[in-house]
């Protein structure tokens, strides 16, 4: 992370449909704390809910071919991912950064 000089590291957290914490979600949230036991900088998770839906529809827009779209398709995902934690951010005020669900 010093590498970088990251500030924090945002997680994408994988609710179901309803918002709901299955299986997936705790296994992401047990991941986080490991992390927050062992990195130096805040570890803050997002709803990852259909980020990768909307950026499959993006890349159908920018009408990339399906092979193209699937080498960045999770690379764009990530980045909504952020967009998400980024938005978040700005309607908090930059206050307190926490779990955005």
């Amino acid at each position: 992370m010093r590498d970088f000089d990251a500030e924090r590291l945002i997680l994408g957290l994988p609710l179901g449909p309803e918002g709901e914490v299955g299986r997936p979600a705790r296994s992401v949230q047990a991941f986080a704390e490991r992390l927050r036991a062992v990195l130096p900088v805040p570890v803050e998770l997002v709803d990852e809910s259909y980020s990768t839906v909307e950026a499959e529809e993006v890349l159908l827009r920018a009408d990339l071919s399906r092979a193209r779209r699937k080498q960045v398709v999770d690379r764009l995902a990530a980045a909504v991912i952020l967009r998400r934690w980024l938005d978040a951010e700005a309607v908090r005020g930059r206050g307190q950064p926490q779990d955005v669900k």
